[in-house]
């Protein structure tokens, strides 16, 4: 299951549920103006992933530069990391 990849050639879409500017002080490795942002990937009418992700001012996925999956479906069952898909950030 390639969903960065697909992401990255625009094949899924993307509906940003949270998009928030976090402030310097949150992380010394993050410049001024990152967003902290909760996404979902949806594959038609099907959501395929909820991931957290840090953007950076110029467009960059910051942290270790890949968004950190808190949900994902595989063969039709949700796996969640540790909380609800609903309560995600």
């Amino acid at each position: 299951m390639d969903l960065l990849g697909r992401v990255d050639r625009n094949e899924l879409r993307i509906e940003i549920r949270v998009d928030e500017v976090r402030a310097t002080y949150l992380s010394k490795d993050e410049p001024a103006g990152t967003r902290a942002q909760v996404l979902e990937y949806w594959d038609g009418d099907v959501r395929l992933a909820i991931v957290f992700q840090y953007l950076r001012p110029d467009g960059v996925r910051g942290g270790s530069g890949l968004p950190d999956p808190k949900m994902i479906l595989r063969d039709g069952i949700e796996y969640v990391l540790g909380v609800e898909p609903d309560s995600v950030l």
